[in-house]
């Protein structure tokens, strides 16, 4: 900068001595000069901006069909309710995926919304293409695939940083923490457990290359919470079931999802549950007619909709507020009882059937533990 400088300072000193033509000219030269380094600067900071952002897989020049990543999906175990995901081949819906230089946190695929088309899930309606072979014996560069349902993250869920509706991806380890809400209303549209608050899933493929499965990549979706059922038995008289509580639960905690050797299987781990002290209640309340229950003779009916909670050890209370017409004259009443401890195992799912009298209460737990 010192040269352009001088250069000036030497043309302003002798500008009454020349032409005006030779003047501009020296004018022009400076300017040149002192343009060149600002240009280099610019295009040397957006290659540096570049190398910095996530880019995404590239399209092969000759558009080669038969390099096209294809991606089919299931969610693991048995068919559930509208609030969570049914077990079985994905057709319909959304959901995120995201690929990875294999063993790296390193993007190969951005995270992109997957779309289903005719019969087959797009990338967010276009293709993605496996990575060519690199090296001298032919071999395809493995790559590793991270899905999700629902396509953005809800708001329960938290990285390992605490920032809401984000996942934290470690090298073939995706965690993240949560807390649920811990309360289910008829009435309420927001706030608890219910219609608006979606399971999440997650799933892991690692080590795919073109060779794999002729360039098809499976993904398994797997429940990293525990479902609760609630049914009130068979033959039970005229009822109204005002609420049902459970004592002392954890509402929280971080989930590791890692591939288990020794089960030759994708799991979830839980870990740090919270609150430590486990007072948190669970508590369903029932209005209108979805807290009657007229004489049912035959077959339990449910109670509510399907719950999901952070898998753990359950020891503690259940009670139940319930009000009973005899002769004509309503009584309200609470009993309750005391659970043998069970653990909730993530995608699992438990069913509660409760019989209910004036004086007792009874939970069946022996039957309808299933794989969820």
């Amino acid at each position: 900068m010192s040269i352009f400088i001088r250069t000036f300072a030497c043309m302003k000193k002798n500008i009454s001595h020349t032409n005006p033509v030779t003047t501009i000219k020296a004018l022009l030269h400076v300017v040149s000069l002192l343009s060149a380094p600002l240009l280099l600067t610019a295009a040397i900071l957006m290659a540096a901006c570049s190398s910095d952002d996530a880019t995404d897989a590239p399209t092969p020049t000759n558009d080669n069909d038969s390099q096209e990543i294809n991606v089919n999906t299931s969610v693991a175990g048995m068919i559930t309710r509208a609030t969570t995901y049914e077990g079985g081949t994905l057709t319909t819906g959304t959901f995120t995926c995201a690929a990875y230089n294999a063993g790296t946190t390193d993007y190969y695929i951005v995270p992109t919304t997957m779309t289903y088309d005719i019969d087959h899930w797009t990338f967010d309606g276009s293709s993605r293409y496996w990575p060519l072979p690199t090296s001298n014996d032919g071999s395809w560069p493995a790559l590793d695939f991270f899905t999700y349902m629902p396509e953005v993250v809800p708001n329960y869920i938290t990285d390992v940083d605490g920032v809401a509706g984000s996942v934290t991806y470690v090298a073939r380890n995706p965690q993240f923490k949560c807390t649920l809400p811990m309360t289910y209303s008829s009435e309420a549209l927001t706030g608890n457990q219910g219609s608006n608050l979606q399971e999440f899933i997650l799933a892991m493929a690692t080590n795919q290359t073109k060779e794999t499965n002729s360039g098809t990549v499976n993904m398994e979706f797997k429940h990293p919470f525990t479902r609760i059922k609630l049914q009130l038995s068979a033959s039970h008289p005229d009822i109204t079931i005002n609420s049902i509580t459970f004592k002392s639960l954890k509402s929280g905690g971080t989930c590791s999802f890692a591939y288990n050797d020794s089960e030759s299987q994708w799991k979830s781990t839980w870990s740090s549950l919270t609150p430590s002290d486990g007072i948190t209640d669970f508590v369903v309340t029932l209005t209108g007619s979805d807290a009657i229950f007229n004489s049912n003779p035959s077959s339990p009916r449910q109670i509510g909709t399907d719950y999901i909670m952070v898998p753990q050890d359950f020891t503690g209370a259940i009670e139940v507020n319930a009000t009973w017409i005899d002769w004509g004259e309503e009584y309200e009443h609470k009993v309750s009882t005391n659970i043998d401890s069970q653990a909730w195992a993530a995608g699992t799912s438990y069913t509660y059937t409760f019989t209910i009298t004036k004086n007792d209460l009874t939970v069946d737990t022996s039957k309808y533990t299933e794989q969820w």
